[in-house]
């Protein structure tokens, strides 16, 4: 190895938990503490994948309550009456209903 190359490894040896360039176990320590971390990556994506799972059966509940409050009469009435209150008065004639008078176009 040139200068270069070894100072790399060693620079890299020293910064993984464990392990020291001095050590002449560094490559060992180094390889061991790899080693446990490649063990664990399993178990974190089991975990991982669990949270995700967790948070979309979550966020899907939280849809479904807020889909139904929003969707209540107390909700709609309170929206409609809202709705009326900010459009205010409004010159609509509407003719009186008649009912009891047969329309032209059914006779």
């Amino acid at each position: 190895m040139n200068n270069n190359t070894a100072d790399k490894v060693t620079e890299t040896l020293n910064a993984l938990p464990g392990t020291s360039g001095n050590d002449p176990n560094a490559l060992a320590n180094a390889l061991t503490s790899l080693e446990k971390i490649t063990q664990s990556i399993p178990a974190m994506v089991r975990e991982i994948t669990k949270a995700q799972m967790e948070t979309i059966a979550a966020l899907q509940e939280l849809k479904t309550s807020k889909v139904k409050e929003m969707l209540s009469p107390e909700k709609i009435q309170s929206a409609v009456t809202n709705a009326l209150k900010q459009a205010g008065p409004q010159n609509v004639n509407i003719p009186p209903s008649n009912n009891n008078q047969p329309n032209d176009s059914e006779e």
